[in-house]
């Protein structure tokens, strides 16, 4: 199942990106649900400050998860030391239910925009910490949560 999910992940990234992605991961969340205290951390190094990017968040979930959106805190911290916190809903269903992203089954895909076409401040190592923040916990249904990274160019 690892394995399917991999692929599917990258070969989203392939069709869905102009460009090969400069850095792109995703962590399976526990059956069990997603905890409001589990942080799921993407760490990348960024070589040249003179690169615009694109970013976004990936989202898994299945046909059972109860919500049409989903609140996530996203949590950047640069090389320095400093973060910077950003709250970002995922639309996952129109008004009438009916699910965005794409998949097979039960099971759907959500690209959802993070930041485009900006530059980090300095290189260095650059760590994105994803939580949920839905009043539900544990929040059921989320089955993935990934980050992918698209170099623009100069």
């Amino acid at each position: 199942m690892n394995r399917l999910f991999y692929l599917l992940i990258f070969s989203f990234c392939i069709v869905s990106c102009e460009n090969l992605p400069e850095f792109s991961d995703s962590v399976s969340i526990a059956s069990t649900g997603w905890d409001i205290l589990d942080t799921h951390d993407f760490s990348w190094e960024v070589t040249d400050a003179s690169v615009k990017y694109v970013a976004y968040v990936d989202v898994r979930h299945t046909g059972d998860y109860e919500f049409s959106n989903l609140y996530l805190f996203v949590d950047l911290t640069y090389p320095n030391g400093k973060s910077r916190l950003d709250t970002i809903e995922c639309v996952l269903a129109d008004r009438r239910g009916k699910w965005h992203g794409t998949g097979l089954g039960d099971v759907l895909d959500n690209r959802v925009s993070y930041k485009s076409g900006f530059l980090f401040p300095s290189e260095g190592l650059y760590t994105l910490s994803i939580t949920h923040g839905m009043r539900v916990n544990p929040l059921l249904g989320v089955t993935d949560v990934g980050f992918c990274l698209e170099n623009m160019g100069k």
